[in-house]
């Protein structure tokens, strides 16, 4: 089988080169495994981060209905404030 020692060294750079073979194909794999994972992780942060958008992006809406119809309220409420000065005011006059 083994003539020469040349033989003997085909033997072992052909072992070699499967071995490496081995290594790289696993390496390979275990590296889009870390990619995938990578992957996974960065669209849960960027779902989350769109999750808590939209959340603040509700309650900014909320809080502007809020305040719009406060200021309606507070609209509302000065015009009957001011509608009872001037009653006042008129029977302040009408007594003096």
């Amino acid at each position: 089988m083994l003539e020469t020692s040349k033989d003997l060294l085909y033997i072992v750079l052909a072992f070699c080169i499967l071995w490496l073979t081995i290594f790289l194909c696993w390496l390979i794999y275990y590296l889009t495994l870390t990619i995938k994972r990578w992957y996974e992780a960065i669209d849960r942060i960027s779902r989350f981060f769109e999750s808590m958008h939209s959340l603040v992006e509700r309650g900014k809406n909320k809080v502007e209905n809020s305040v719009t119809a406060v200021l309606g309220l507070a609209e509302i409420g000065k015009k009957l404030f001011d509608t009872y000065q001037a009653k006042r005011s008129k029977k302040t006059k009408s007594k003096s």
